[in-house]
């Protein structure tokens, strides 16, 4: 496509939660870091070359679908080892919020709407913002991030 000087558009999925401190999805929140740190470097590198392709990331959170449905497709006796009372209560809000989260429909429509823009960033919860801004404060003034 570069040789050729096509048109071309990359989306790639990450998630809010690689834009957010938690204690409890830093895995998941390194890997979708990694996707949001590709697409900005992809984003850049195809800027540069003047090519006419380009990236957003999108950046979703609680999206109802049946993600936490995982078990349906795990073998016999690989399940969880004994989850503490705590871990199990976090899994039950992760089942809740994602109950309770956009619909696939509205995500796709956002991803539509920010192709048109030619927008990088796409988030999808705008009630995350602040959360957003205030981990991003704490970078730059290097201070240590507040847990309540």
């Amino acid at each position: 496509m570069l040789q050729q000087g096509d048109e071309g558009y990359i989306v790639n999925i990450s998630s809010v939660g690689d834009l957010l401190s938690t204690s409890f999805l830093s895995a998941y929140g390194a890997t979708k870091h990694a996707v949001f740190t590709l697409s900005e470097g992809l984003y850049c590198t195809l800027k540069e070359q003047g090519a006419n392709i380009s990236v957003s990331v999108v950046a979703p959170g609680f999206v109802r679908t049946n993600i936490n449905d995982y078990q349906r497709d795990r073998p016999p006796g690989l399940g969880h080892p004994d989850w503490k009372p705590h871990q199990q209560e976090i899994f039950q809000r992760l089942q809740g919020n994602t109950a309770k989260g956009i619909s696939p429909e509205q995500i796709a429509d956002r991803v539509f709407e920010g192709i048109r823009r030619r927008q990088l960033y796409i988030l999808m919860h705008p009630d995350a913002i602040p959360a957003i801004q205030e981990r991003v404060k704490n970078i730059v003034h290097q201070r240590n991030p507040k847990f309540s």
